[in-house]
């Protein structure tokens, strides 16, 4: 046979029971075992973007705080200006500061089960009705 095979035919380690078909490239063509399939990949030591981006939000600034210059993190300048302007009355900001603190969470808690109770409903309705009219015209 030729050097350029037919796609089913078996591969030139005489396997016959190998099938080359979509995925399952020829054995020669196959990556050997310890090798790489993109040998020149991300490069070791290469920062993911969410490290670069801590980094970038840990670094100082200088800032004018109540007329006073001081040094502060890009993160905690982000959180000052946040809450000043949900103080403005910004309600996108407004929104994120409780989302973020945790106290959005903390006002949505659970609710306790209503009473279903048909009976104890209609003498509460019963109760109700009687204060409303006490002469029971009703």
């Amino acid at each position: 046979m030729s050097e350029h095979q037919h796609p089913n035919a078996a591969s030139a380690t005489g396997d016959a029971a190998y099938i080359v078909t979509r995925g399952k490239p020829p054995r020669e063509h196959q990556f050997k075992p310890g090798q790489s399939g993109n040998p020149r990949g991300r490069p070791k030591g290469a920062l993911s973007f969410k490290t670069l981006l801590q980094r970038e939000l840990d670094r100082q600034i200088t800032a004018t705080n109540n007329g006073r210059q001081v040094k502060i993190t890009k993160r905690e300048a982000m959180a000052m200006r946040l809450v000043a302007e949900a103080l403005k009355g910004n309600l996108k900001a407004m929104d994120a500061v409780l989302h973020h603190s945790g106290e959005a969470a903390a006002s949505t808690q659970a609710l306790p089960p209503m009473d279903t109770d048909p009976a104890r409903e209609a003498a509460i309705l019963k109760a109700y009705l009687a204060r409303r009219d006490p002469e029971g015209s009703v």
